[in-house]
């Protein structure tokens, strides 16, 4: 497996266990510059040291020996990692899922305003409608009336 591979694994797995929402947010943990990152995700810059360390660093669940050369275990035994080290990624997960939620919630709330703005608008449009149709039955009625 290349260097370029294993980066690739690794983000993937960061993203799948939500530890990260996307690779610019893989990116910006490791304060690695988003062009670079997308560059070396999809081979076409290689992987320098430095980028396995600082994730080695950022999360410390991946083994060093195996981002640095591909033997081993992709994932140190749970004892390896720390207790410091899991209780900052869960807090990170948790904030991650929160920041989804809230996006979420954002969202959602302007679907209701567009659907609220679009009630507005039907339902002007209908007053109006009824305005029109009750001003030609008043024509027509006093045409009538005026005629008989």
């Amino acid at each position: 497996m290349t260097d370029n591979e294993r980066l690739k694994q690794a983000f993937t797995y960061t993203k799948n266990q939500r530890y990260v929402r996307n690779q610019q947010d893989f990116t910006e943990r490791l304060g690695i510059d988003k062009a670079s990152m997308s560059q070396m995700i999809n081979g076409h810059r290689s992987v320098a040291n430095e980028v396995f360390a600082k994730i080695a660093n950022t999360f410390p669940f991946f083994s060093i020996d195996w981002l640095l050369t591909g033997e081993g275990e992709m994932l140190k035994p749970t004892d390896d990692v720390g207790r410091q080290g899991n209780t900052d990624n869960t807090l990170d997960r948790l904030l991650t899922m929160m920041e989804r939620l809230i996006e979420q919630g954002d969202r959602q709330t302007r679907v209701a305003e567009i659907n609220a703005e679009a009630n507005k608008q039907n339902s002007d449009n209908l007053a109006r409608l009824i305005e029109r149709w009750d001003a030609m039955q008043g024509n027509s009625l006093s045409h009538r009336q005026g005629v008989g």
